[in-house]
């Protein structure tokens, strides 16, 4: 016959049960996404140390450091700067290793290790043998086949060595041969950690939950059977429908322990409800608070980019920022450093959240600053990574592309802080323009940076993006990767700045689909429409004058009528000498004349633009040429000669600046 068991076991084993199987199933479920988040966050962070790493080789050198066995002052400087950046970034080792041929062995050239991991440098020019097929595959994939990233993860078999990730970059000299691979290892000890602690937590919650629940159990049971229970599942069921306490003293129905117990419970719960449902909404209320400032938070970082984007007869420009969470590291600007030149920056902050758009928001007023009394933008990074290195307790660091535009020419002068390298369309369609990058803003005090730079032609695009356009990955952790990219703009290379940016984002949210990026995504583009005009600044003195008329007769030369060639030069020399006279006063310090010629087939138009006192010269009456000279007021006949001896003279005052126009038809 079968035994019956009793219901507060089966209940009570039931419960264990339950819990143990969901506790297993936490377990397992939070092991492999702590695993997975942390795994990414070593990977990128291995990744910009390699990318900064490779920016402190010279690659054209190395063959000389293995004939020399690093008796090299060079090699000795940049081994150096390997060393420190491997212990600021918090990494095991950073290496640079030549393959051989069949890529089971490979000479090491540096070999930086930190204090602590537990590993001895390799001599400069050791063989060593390939640690394994997928280290010996990822050599081979970088070397020929062109591949700019792969990643070695190891868990097992670390003949006592820890967890650790390595990242493998390519390195390839001046005319783009990879020459060798640089590597980044970096040990998962908050993976282990934050493992051992979930697993351990879980199993001491569920022991507790358990326990727990087994003695509310059999307490349950046990007053199941009491007669007054109709009274108290009335008063449950009356507090589940109005949630306010009750106003009989539960804790006298009954003389027997057991209901009392159960009504005491009851009292409690009601109590505790109320108070949770208090703490519900303080909760909510606290949460819709942060939302709030979150919301804040981005709406000042959106301010804070410029949305007013300037398109004018010589370039129109465009740029967008997609942050990955409600506020972004990446951050792009523009402006008109004067009337010739135009300062470009776009970059990306290492990490995301609030604590990035800080850093963001401070290196953005920075750059800003030095680009207007500067206007260099090696010197600008330079300056700025000083700044930034002073006082980054964080260590923080963001890569930075600065150009300096000039319109009139088409010359743009650029210093890379480890960022990406443009895409340029001159002719057929868009390139990659791959110069030589300095390190992140942040990363090393004392840098310096240098000066690259390119011409644009009329009709020249330029585009500058973030890394978060090639490493947006989708669901089959595919990433969209700089070939496709470069593909994309070829594909749109006709449209203008605004489409062009609006559709490589729509490409890219095709490809990545429902998959959540981890990335900002920012976007710049540039058209030279080129300026027809010659513009030059001049000082507003009388030592120019002989240089305004050279500018004037080499703008004009193209005029064969030297009567009119003696016009131009005359009203010129009259509109100048004014400007000098009475524009500025004595305390002025940007005495400053402005002059543009466009010299057309049929006319000529030169424009005067001088920052001085706000002075309309057409207003004055003109003077009566039937006075005598005695009897006619002084002033006004210069301004009455341009006016007669040209077709047509106009004159505005815009953004505190008084423009003059004058124009003659070619007879």
């Amino acid at each position: 016959m079968k035994k019956n068991k009793s219901l507060e076991y089966v209940i009570v084993r039931s419960i264990v049960i339950l819990l143990l199987s969901f506790a297993v199933l936490m377990v397992i479920v939070g092991y492999r996404r702590f695993t997975r988040y942390y795994t990414h966050e070593y990977n990128d962070s291995a990744y910009r140390t390699a990318k900064t790493a490779a920016a402190l080789i010279k690659v054209d050198n190395l063959e000389s450091y293995l004939e020399s066995n690093g008796d090299n002052e060079e090699y000795k400087i940049t081994n150096d700067r390997l060393n420190i950046l491997t212990n600021k970034q918090d990494v095991s080792v950073i290496y640079v290793i030549k393959p051989d041929s069949d890529y089971k062995h490979f000479t090491s050239i540096f070999n930086s290790v930190s204090a602590g991991s537990g590993y001895t440098p390799w001599v400069i020019g050791s063989k060593k043998k390939t640690t394994n097929k997928e280290y010996e595959k990822h050599y081979k994939e970088i070397m020929e086949r062109g591949r700019v990233r792969a990643t070695v993860i190891r868990n097992r078999n670390l003949n006592g060595a820890l967890p650790h990730i390595t990242s493998l970059i390519p390195l390839t000299d001046s005319n783009g041969n990879v020459k060798a691979i640089l590597c980044v290892q970096r040990f998962m000890r908050g993976l282990t950690r934050a493992r051992f602690g979930y697993v351990f937590n879980v199993s001491i919650l569920t022991f507790i939950i358990i326990i727990i629940t087994i003695i509310l159990a059999l307490n349950f049971l046990k007053k199941q059977i009491i007669r007054p229970i109709e009274k108290v599942s009335r008063e449950s069921k009356r507090f589940a429908t109005l949630s306010n306490r009750s106003k009989n003293n539960l804790s006298n129905i009954s003389n027997i322990s057991e209901v009392t117990s159960l009504a005491l419970s009851i009292d409690k719960m009601e109590k505790d409800t109320i108070k949770y449902i208090e703490d519900i909404k303080a909760a909510t209320k606290e949460k819709e608070r942060i939302g709030t400032e979150l919301k804040l938070a981005s709406l000042i970082q959106e301010n804070s980019l410029p949305t007013n984007f300037p398109s004018n007869e010589s370039f129109e420009l465009y740029a967008s920022m997609t942050p990955a969470k409600e506020v972004g590291g990446d951050f792009y600007d523009f402006n008109l450093i004067d009337d010739d030149h135009l300062m470009l920056v776009i970059a990306d902050v290492s990490g995301k959240g609030v604590p990035a758009a800080l850093f963001m928001m401070v290196t953005k007023i920075l750059i800003s600053e030095y680009s207007l009394s500067l206007k260099d933008p090696a010197q600008v990074l330079t300056t700025v990574n000083n700044r930034v290195c002073n006082n980054n307790k964080a260590n923080m660091f963001v890569t930075v592309w600065l150009g300096i535009f000039e319109l009139s020419t088409g010359k743009l002068v650029f210093a890379n802080a480890g960022h990406e390298d443009f895409v340029l369309k001159n002719g057929d369609g868009f390139k990659l323009n791959k110069t030589k990058h300095g390190i992140p803003i942040g990363a090393m005090e004392d840098y310096e940076y240098k000066n690259n730079e390119v011409i644009l032609n009329k009709g020249d695009k330029l585009f500058l993006y973030t890394d978060g356009l090639p490493e947006a990955t989708n669901s089959e952790l595919e990433m969209f990767n700089l070939d496709r990219m470069v593909d994309t703009l070829n594909e749109l290379k006709d449209l203008n700045t605004k489409e062009l940016l609006n559709e490589v984002k729509n490409k890219v949210d095709t490809f990545v689909g429902e998959a959540t990026q981890f990335d900002d995504l920012t976007m710049m583009a540039l058209i030279y429409k080129g300026d027809s005009a010659m513009k030059k600044k001049f000082n507003a003195s009388m030592d120019e004058l002989n240089n305004v008329l050279k500018f004037i007769d080499d703008g004009i030369k193209d005029i064969k009528d030297s009567k009119l060639l003696k016009k131009f030069n005359l009203v010129v020399e009259e509109i100048f000498v004014n400007i000098v006279s009475y524009a500025y006063s004595d305390n002025d310090t940007n005495n400053t004349v402005t002059i543009s010629i466009k010299d057309n087939d049929d006319k000529t138009i030169i424009t005067f633009i001088d920052n001085g006192k706000h002075f309309n010269p057409l207003i004055k009456d003109d003077p009566d040429l039937s006075l005598s000279v005695d009897e006619r007021p002084i002033g006004g006949l210069g301004i009455y000669l341009v006016k007669k001896m040209m077709d047509n003279v106009e004159y505005e005052y815009k953004d505190n600046k008084n423009i003059l126009t004058i124009e003659k038809r070619h007879e």
